[in-house]
C-alpha cells in the first residue's frame, strides 16, 4: 500500500512540474504573430523551438563573409562549378535589414557537389549570440538545391540548450543582388530537444522524497557509515596486532629449537 501511495504521489508531482513548465513556455502573443525571431513550446518532456531569421551572404568587398578556398580540376569548365569549396561566417539578423538586431552567426562550408544541377553539400552551424539561447548552436547538414524556391535541410544536432537536437530547416532566397554579390537568405528552423530543466526538477523532487520519506534508506545510510568507521579502525589497529602475533610465533619457534638442541625432542 505504501509503495502504491508513493507512486501516486510521484506521478502527481511529475504532472504538476510538466504543467508548470508548459505554462511558462507557451508562446507570447508577439511570438505567435511572428514579431519575435524565436519562440518555444513544450510537448510533454520535449521542447520545440522555432527560429526565424535572415542570413546575410556577402561574397565580395572588404566586408565579405564568404570566401572560395578550393577548386577541383574541373571547376573552371563545369556548368555547376563542381568541386568548388566555400567557407563562410555570415551575419544573422532578426529582420531582413542588415542593420537590424544581430542574433547569430552562420558558420560552415558549402561544396558544389552536383555535376548536373546547381546544388551544394552544406555543413553549417547556427551560433546563437542573442537571447535565452545565447552560446548554443544548431547544426545543419545536407543537400541544398540553391536554385529551387524553397529548400529543406535536416537539423543534425546542437550544443548547449540544443543537445540531442533534431528537426529541419526551410530556407528561401529573400534577396539576390548579382552585381553586388550579396544575398539574403530567410531561414525558419524547427528544433526538437529534451526539456532538460523539467527532468532536472523531477529528479530533484524524487531524490528529496526518497531520502527524507523512506526511513529504511536512512537506516541503511547509518549502517554504511558505521561500517566505514569500523573499517577505518580495523585498518589502523590490524598492523600492530599482526606484528605482535608474528613476534610471538618467532619466540615459540626459537624456544622449540632450543629444547630440541638440549635433547628434549
Amino acid at each position: 500500500m505504501k509503495n502504491q501511495t508513493t507512486l501516486v504521489l510521484l506521478s502527481i508531482i511529475s504532472y504538476l512540474l510538466i504543467a508548470t513548465h508548459a505554462r511558462k513556455q507557451i508562446p507570447t502573443t508577439a511570438a505567435a504573430t511572428g514579431k519575435s525571431w524565436v519562440r518555444t513550446i513544450v510537448r510533454g518532456s520535449e521542447n520545440i523551438t522555432q527560429l526565424h531569421f535572415y542570413v546575410h551572404d556577402v561574397r565580395a568587398g572588404e566586408n565579405a563573409t564568404l570566401y572560395r578556398v578550393a577548386n577541383s580540376s574541373i571547376t573552371a569548365t563545369s556548368p555547376t562549378s563542381f568541386g568548388s569549396v566555400n567557407v563562410f561566417d555570415d551575419l544573422i539578423t532578426a529582420e531582413p535589414d542588415i542593420n537590424s538586431e544581430q542574433v547569430a552567426r552562420a558558420q560552415g562550408t558549402s561544396t558544389s557537389a552536383d555535376l548536373v544541377n546547381q546544388a551544394v553539400a552544406i555543413s553549417m552551424n547556427f551560433y546563437i549570440t542573442s537571447g535565452e539561447f545565447s552560446g548554443s548552436t544548431v547544426s545543419i547538414a545536407g543537400r541544398n538545391p540553391v536554385t529551387e524556391a524553397s529548400r529543406e535541410l535536416p537539423v543534425t544536432g546542437g550544443t548547449g540548450a540544443f543537445r540531442f537536437a533534431r528537426g529541419y530547416a526551410v530556407t528561401t532566397t529573400y534577396l539576390h543582388d548579382s552585381e553586388a554579390n550579396y544575398s539574403i537568405l530567410e531561414y525558419t528552423v524547427y528544433v526538437t530537444y529534451s526539456n532538460v530543466a523539467l527532468w532536472s526538477d523531477i529528479l530533484d523532487v524524487v531524490t528529496c522524497y526518497t531520502i527524507h520519506c523512506f526511513s529504511p534508506l536512512n537506516a541503511f545510510k547509518r549502517v554504511a557509515e558505521s561500517l566505514e568507521k569500523l573499517m577505518d579502525a580495523t585498518r589502523e589497529e590490524l598492523p600492530d596486532t599482526m606484528a605482535v602475533v608474528r613476534l610471538s610465533g618467532m619466540e615459540i619457534s626459537d624456544l622449540t629449537m632450543e629444547l630440541c638442541d638440549n635433547g628434549f625432542g
